[in-house]
Order: structure tokens, then C-alpha cells, then sequence
């Protein structure tokens, strides 16, 4: 259990209006605001926030923000209790290269524990945002655009290693003489000196003392190093005049990545070794495309209304991924995970008006996923990376709603 106390305060300062009459500003606005936190198993703390909205003119507007985060551990992270996961493409660094087994290349499941952590620390965070808003222009009404940047980093994440990091690590300090902890090994086998004692033979510069094969992996809950994230925001949407037909509205939008690092302190020097880089491309801190980090997220829609009718059909791309549990055998490239896009379709009418008994009443059809496009294949335990896509396929449906 938890006991929280919460407090939480705004104001909006509108210092410059257009009344005043003061060049190039047009209006402009501060926003303040901050919130304090208190809990029975964390220090108390405070989150500040800042915001500007300065219109150059009335149409053209430029906006930005700064603000700080706090997220204490879920009672799960603090208190979950042991569990057993199996993945798949999860590489014995330390023994692949050596031995070529099944096991150690990651082509058999390898199990991993996972469980809640009494030490962790809150994460922290910073966000700064900044952009232009077009919109309201005088030749061109119901036109608006705007394109924001956004940068956050993230300290003490809390998550979990990975199991594939835990073993690069364990490589890492085997070769300095030490062990991973959480890389639970049994004894070398007669037949596992022997492979060493063949590697050991054909590489006198870069010895392996015997290892036994990794029987579990611990991945408990931990604060990780900090997380970086850059990207841009676009938006444009275009509510046409009424004409005797009804009226229409596009709209579009798109996110794109530029920056998704997650430093590794501790395997930094692997990744700086040019001649084991290579090797290791799968938990470098560059996470952009990588398992899951779209570069390109987008959507569409047009909108069409008329009285009691409305219509509407949405396009939802989203760009291409590496997966790194897989590679290519002549020149170790990560598969290529392919974009996805879907296609939504939704009509609706109004069955009622005012008092009516069927006034407030709405009945829609719609699909979703019209053409049935399937997830792209990833080497994951449902067959897609599900946090990017579904296999729902084609799902067609009617709803019907009432407002009282």
C-alpha cells in the first residue's frame, strides 16, 4: 500500500493583448505551473512547468514549453514476486563464438526471472517543446498548421537490463576476469573444455577461459542509465466552406524520430572496441528503428457531414523496423521488419432530433482495417512486434449510442 498527498496549481498569464498595440507582438501568454508530491515511501517533491504562446501576428504564432517529471515505482515494480519469462534470439556472447550450439547462438528459448526490486529510485524527467502555429489566415479560413519539436530525457528509467545486455555485459567482464552475477551458468562440461581448448588454439590473442552453458538469466527490475529522445511533430487540417452538399474536413498528422538513445554505461567499452562493435550492434544505445522505434508514425482522414449524415475514412502508416533477434548470415544485417499501413472506413446518421423519443440517438457503421493487412512478421513470441501492430485483420462493426 501507498498513502499519496498531491497538489497541483495553474495560472495563465495573459501579459501582452493586441489592445496594447505593441509591435511584432500580437498577444502573448505565460503559463505557470507546478505540483507537489508527498508519499510514505518516497521524499516529497516538486515539478515545475513553463509555457509561452507569442503571437507575431494574429495568424502566425510561435509556442514553447519546459517542464520536469516524477514517476515513483508501481507497487508491482517494488513488490511483484518472481517470474519466469522464455525468449527467443537472446545470444551466449561469451560461448557462441566458441561452441555454435543452438543454445548459445539464441535459437532455442532462454529463460530469464524477472522480479520486483525494494531499491528502486523514482525516474526523473525533462521536456522541452517548441513550434509555430499557422492558422486563421484571412485568404484561407479554417486552415491550421503547426510543426513542434520535442526533446526529453529520462533519468533512473525504470525497467528492466534485458537479458541480451546481461549476457553482452557478462562477455564483457569475462574477459576481464570477472562474471555477471545475474548470468546464472552451470559447470563446463568435458566436452565444453575441449571446445575452448580448440577456440583457445586458433585465437592465442584473445584467450576464453571455460564457461558452462547459461542455465537462467536474472532481469530484475533496476534504474537505468538516462534515455534520449528527439523528434518532430506535423499537423495540417483544412475544415472546407459549407457547400449544398455538406461540408468536408481533412486532416493530417505525423510524428517523426530524429534521436532514441538509451545509454549502456556499463558496456561502453564494447561498443567503443571497433573490432567487437560488430558484434554487439543489437544492444548498442541507438535505438532508432530498432524493435520497435518507428521513425515515421502518420495519419490521415477526411471527414465529411451533411445534416444528420457524416462519413469519414482514416489512412495509419507506420514506417519500417530492424529486428536484432534475427540476422543475415553472410553479412549480419537485422532483419528488416516492413511499414504497415491500414485503412478505417465509418458512416453515420442521426436518427432523432430535440425531444424526440429517438432524439440524441446515433447509429455507425464501420471497419477498421478494411483491406485485412496483416502485421508485418517479426521474430517475436506472437509473430509481430505487438506493440507496433495487431493481428485483428479486418474487424467490422455497428454501433448505436444515445445522449440523454
Amino acid at each position: 500500500s501507498r498513502n499519496v498527498f498531491s497538489a497541483y496549481a495553474e495560472a495563465v498569464l495573459p501579459l501582452v493583448s493586441d489592445e496594447m498595440d505593441i509591435p511584432l507582438i500580437h498577444g502573448f501568454d505565460v503559463q505557470l505551473a507546478g505540483r507537489f508530491e508527498d508519499s510514505n515511501d518516497f521524499d516529497s517533491v516538486f515539478t515545475p512547468k513553463v509555457a509561452i504562446n507569442w503571437f507575431l501576428l494574429s495568424p502566425l504564432s510561435f509556442r514553447a514549453s519546459y517542464g520536469e517529471g516524477f514517476r515513483a515505482p508501481n507497487l508491482v515494480q517494488i513488490n511483484q514476486g518472481t517470474i519466469t519469462r522464455r525468449a527467443q534470439g537472446d545470444t551466449d556472447f561469451y560461448r557462441a563464438a566458441v561452441t555454435g550450439t543452438a543454445n548459445d547462438i539464441g535459437e532455442t528459448y532462454r529463460a530469464s526471472l524477472r522480479q520486483g526490486n525494494p531499491n528502486l529510485q523514482p525516474e526523473d524527467s525533462e521536456t522541452f517543446t517548441a513550434g509555430v502555429v499557422l492558422q486563421n489566415l484571412e485568404f484561407l479560413p479554417g486552415f491550421t498548421a503547426s510543426i513542434d519539436y520535442f526533446r526529453f530525457e529520462q533519468t533512473n528509467l525504470i525497467s528492466t537490463f534485458g537479458a541480451e545486455e546481461q549476457l553482452a555485459l557478462d562477455f564483457l567482464l569475462r574477459m576481464s576476469g570477472g562474471s555477471n552475477p545475474n548470468v546464472i551458468r552451470a559447470d563446463p562440461t568435458p566436452e565444453d573444455i575441449a571446445a575452448f581448448n580448440v577456440y583457445n588454439a586458433a585465437n592465442p590473442g584473445m584467450t576464453r577461459a571455460p564457461a558452462g552453458e547459461v542455465l537462467l538469466v536474472l532481469d530484475n527490475y533496476v534504474n537505468l542509465d538516462p534515455r534520449n529522445v528527439e523528434g518532430l511533430d506535423f499537423n495540417v487540417n483544412y475544415r472546407f466552406p459549407e457547400t449544398s452538399i455538406g461540408r468536408f474536413t481533412v486532416d493530417a498528422s505525423a510524428s517523426r524520430l530524429i534521436k532514441f538513445e538509451q545509454r549502456k554505461d556499463s558496456l561502453e567499452p564494447l561498443l567503443n572496441d571497433p573490432t567487437l562493435a560488430p558484434s554487439f550492434a543489437s544492444v548498442a544505445p541507438d535505438r532508432l528503428e530498432l524493435n520497435g522505434n518507428p521513425r515515421l508514425r502518420a495519419t490521415g482522414s477526411l471527414n465529411w457531414s451533411n445534416g444528420r449524415w457524416a462519413a469519414g475514412a482514416t489512412v495509419r502508416y507506420i514506417s519500417g523496423v530492424f529486428d536484432t533477434s534475427v540476422t543475415q548470415d553472410q553479412t549480419g544485417e537485422f532483419f528488416r521488419v516492413g511499414s504497415w499501413t491500414t485503412y478505417n472506413l465509418r458512416a453515420s446518421v442521426s436518427l432523432g432530433a430535440g425531444d424526440s423519443l429517438l432524439g440524441g440517438t446515433q447509429l455507425t457503421v464501420g471497419a477498421i482495417n478494411i483491406t485485412d493487412e496483416p502485421p508485418p512478421i517479426a521474430d517475436e513470441s506472437a509473430g509481430y512486434f505487438d506493440n507496433l501492430h495487431n493481428s485483428n485483420g479486418r474487424v467490422v462493426y455497428v454501433s448505436l449510442s444515445k445522449e440523454f
